[in-house]
């Protein structure tokens, strides 16, 4: 038996498109893969949607900034912090 495939939800991959486009004016490529879409700048997945989370990587350096902003919440998988990666809550 299959599994259902994960689907994005795209409410919230037209605001990051939007976002990019618009706000950043910076160019991107997106790719649907299992399930997920994945935002790409610089030839680097930075962000990715799965349902209705938000994935962003960011450069480690910067994790005491990133950390504050508001809407961050470390992204633990396995009981385990993936550094350089977090949720961006909605807010």
């Amino acid at each position: 038996m299959l599994k259902n495939r994960v689907s994005f939800s795209p409410v919230l991959a037209e605001k990051v498109r939007t976002y990019l486009k618009d706000v950043v004016q910076i160019e991107f490529e997106e790719q649907e893969l299992r399930g997920h879409l994945g935002f790409t700048i610089h030839q680097k997945r930075c962000i990715s949607i799965k349902e209705d989370q938000l994935v962003c990587h960011f450069d480690l350096s910067k994790h005491e900034i990133v950390s504050e902003r508001k809407g961050y919440e470390p992204l633990i998988l396995k009981g385990i912090a993936c550094q350089g990666y977090c949720l961006v809550k909605p807010e």
